[in-house]
């Protein structure tokens, strides 16, 4: 089966970038499903404070439970941003859950870099 989805979410924790916080992400994705197991690839743009963005690169593995509870893991990389993130790199790692009620959470960790501004 071959799921496309779009959505969009508000961090409980904000992500800090250049000391900028993130305020919404929003983004499209498709999972190819075989069984319990699925695939998924995806992209979304974090919109910041100063109404900044930030383009994200995403992979991730899940498995999926009779009950409809999700869990999974992947990579993510940093595409590109506008304004103070212009030339935004970076990458890490993901790790999320999601229950049959449609709550999740997700853990984020990575690096990024800016290029460095002429003065």
């Amino acid at each position: 089966m071959l799921i496309l989805e779009k959505g969009s979410c508000v961090w409980s924790t904000p992500i800090e970038i250049a000391g900028l916080k993130s305020t919404a992400d929003s983004g499209a994705d498709t999972v190819d499903v075989t069984g319990a197991k699925g695939l998924a690839r995806g992209y979304s743009v974090m919109t910041m404070e100063n109404g900044d963005k930030a383009f994200v690169r995403w992979q991730a593995t899940d498995t999926s439970t009779k009950e409809g509870t999700v869990t999974g893991d992947g990579i993510w990389s940093y595409t590109g941003g506008t304004g103070k993130l212009k030339g935004l790199k970076g990458k890490g790692t993901l790790k999320f859950s999601s229950a049959p009620d449609g709550t999740s959470e997700s853990q984020i960790e990575g690096t990024y870099s800016l290029p460095e501004t002429k003065k």
